[in-house]
């Protein structure tokens, strides 16, 4: 859905087959609520539902907390095991 509002980029291939993609999407910039220290087998969007972040029923805000830690969870190949910390949004 937040795809929705980005353009198409067209372009063709050697063998004359056209290929649409999405342009760039831009990550929004988001104040850091807290730091939190990563333990072994979490995920986001448990981490996200918890009472002193967002609250029950709260995991489709864990975007906020993909695009605020983008660069991390790239360099670690999306591998949260491999982070120590991540950053917890403002929403």
């Amino acid at each position: 859905m937040r795809y929705l509002y980005i353009d198409d980029i067209t372009f063709e291939t050697l063998e004359g087959q056209s290929i649409v993609v999405k342009d760039m999407r831009r990550y929004p910039e988001y104040a850091t609520l807290t730091n939190y220290k990563l333990q072994k087998g979490e995920d986001l969007d448990e981490i996200i539902s918890r009472q002193e972040y967002y609250g029950d029923g709260q995991e489709s805000n864990a975007y906020a907390m993909v695009d605020i830690n983008i660069v991390k969870l790239f360099e670690s190949q999306f591998d949260l095991d491999k982070i120590k910390t991540i950053k917890i949004p403002v929403l």
